[in-house]
C-alpha cells in the first residue's frame, strides 16, 4: 500500500547525535582517502558511506546492514536500515545528512534489515520538511502504518520505476526478486553521481539480477552480500545466502565496474578472504567512505593494509606505534578507525 503521514517538524542541532557504539572523533586526516567527514560534517557526494557491514546482529566491529549513497549534494539513499543505523550516521556526519535521505529501500523483512526504520524516521522528521519514500517488502509497509513516511511495495517495481511519486530524480528503478526468506528482492536503479548501481540486499547468486546488469550494458557499482567465505558454500546455500566467490561471479556476469562486498558474517571480526587479496573488489568496512576518486584504489590497496592485523601470525608494527589487540580493538571501535590501522600498516 501507499500512505503518506503528517509532520510536526523540529530542528536538531548539527551536532546532535544518537548513543551508541562509536563516540570517538573521526579521523580527519587528510592523506588517508577512506577517511569519514569528521565529526559533524557534511558528507561528501558522491559517496557511498558504510553504516554497517555485518550480518544478523552488531558486533564490536561491524553493525547490522546499512549503506547510504549520496548522488549529489542533497539527494541520497539509503539502502536497509538496520538497528542502531542513526547512531552510525550522526557519529561521523551533522544531522542535515538524515534530510538528504529522499527514498529507503529495505530488501526484506529480516529484522537486521529493517528495526533501525522507525528510528530513522522519526529523526528525519525533526531536520526535513519533506516526506521520504520507503519502498519495502509488505511485512514492512504494514509495521510502518502511522509513522511519516510514503510506503510503496517493492512488488510495484518489477517491471521498473513508471511513474513514482519521490523518485524524479532517478531514471531508473527496478525490484528484482531473489531467493532468500519471504519477500526479498535485489534493487537496480541509475542516477546521477553513481550512474548505474545494483544492490543485492540478501541473497543466493542471482541470474536475474546479473541479467539486469548485463542489459543495461554493464553497471558502475554492484554492492553485493558476501556473508559466508568460499569454504561454506553449503552453510551459505543452506542459509540462502552467498559466498564471496560467487558474489565476485555475479559482478563479472553482470558487467560491473566496481564490484563492493558487503553483509558479512560476524563469525569474521576481521577481513575475510577474498582472492587477489582484494584487487577485484572493494570489502567494506564501517564508516569507510567510498567516492569515484578512491573506490579503485580501495580494492586492493586498503585491503593489504589492514590484514596484517588480522593474520593469525601478524606483521610486526613500528616500534612507537605500540598498537596491540586492545588498542586494535579500541580503534575499530571508533569513526575512522580503521583508517589509522590502514596508515599503521607496512
Amino acid at each position: 500500500g501507499e500512505g503518506e503521514g503528517k509532520r510536526k517538524k523540529k530542528k536538531a542541532g548539527a551536532g546532535e547525535k544518537g548513543d551508541g557504539r562509536g563516540s570517538g572523533s573521526a579521523d580527519d586526516d587528510d592523506s588517508n582517502p577512506w577517511s569519514p567527514p569528521p565529526t559533524a560534517a557534511p558528507i561528501p557526494a558522491p559517496s557511498i558511506l558504510f553504516l554497517g557491514t555485518g550480518s544478523s546482529q552488531p558486533s564490536p566491529h561491524r553493525n547490522v546492514s546499512s549503506t547510504l549513497v549520496s548522488l549529489d549534494a542533497s539527494t541520497s539513499l539509503l539502502l536497509d536500515c538496520g538497528e542502531g543505523t542513526v547512531a552510525q550516521l550522526l557519529a561521523v556526519a551533522d544531522a542535515a545528512a538524515l534530510g538528504k535521505v529522499k527514498i529507503v529501500w529495505i530488501s526484506h523483512p529480516h529484522a537486521d534489515h529493517c528495526m533501525g526504520l522507525r528510528d530513522f524516521l522519526r529523526r528525519r522528521a525533526t531536520v526535513a520538511d519533506d516526506v521520504v519514500t520507503v519502498v519495502c517488502p509488505k511485512g514492512v509497509g504494514w509495521w510502518l502504518e502511522g509513522e511519516d513516511c510514503r510506503v510503496i511495495g517493492c512488488e510495484r517495481f518489477v517491471d521498473g520505476k513508471g511513474e513514482a511519486e519521490g523518485m524524479e530524480f532517478l531514471t531508473r528503478f527496478k525490484s528484482v526478486k531473489v531467493k532468500h526468506c519471504l519477500d526479498s528482492y535485489a534493487l537496480a536503479f541509475e542516477g546521477p553521481g553513481w550512474g548505474k548501481f545494483l544492490y543485492s540486499g540478501d541473497c543466493r547468486p542471482s541470474a536475474d539480477l546479473a541479467a539486469v546488469g548485463k542489459a543495461w550494458g554493464g553497471v558502475d557499482v554492484l554492492l553485493h552480500e558476501a556473508t559466508f567465505e568460499d569454504e561454506l558454500a553449503a552453510e551459505a546455500k543452506a542459509k540462502k545466502h552467498s559466498t564471496v566467490k560467487e558474489a565476485m561471479t555475479i559482478g563479472k556476469e553482470a558487467g560491473a565496474k566496481h564490484t563492493v562486498l558487503t553483509h558479512f558474517s560476524q563469525r569474521y571480526p576481521g577481513l575475510p578472504a577474498v582472492e587477489d587479496e582484494g584487487e577485484g573488489c572493494v570489502v567494506a568496512w564501517d564508516w569507510m567512505l567510498v567516492t569515484p576518486e578512491n573506490i579503485d584504489g580501495a580494492k586492493g590497496e586498503l585491503y593489504k593494509k589492514l590484514k596484517p592485523y588480522f593474520a593469525e601470525e601478524a606483521e610486526p608494527l613500528e616500534d612507537d606505534l605500540k598498537v596491540g589487540d586492545e588498542d586494535v580493538r579500541k580503534i575499530l571501535e571508533e569513526p575512522g578507525g580503521f583508517t589509522q590501522l590502514a596508515k599503521g600498516c607496512k
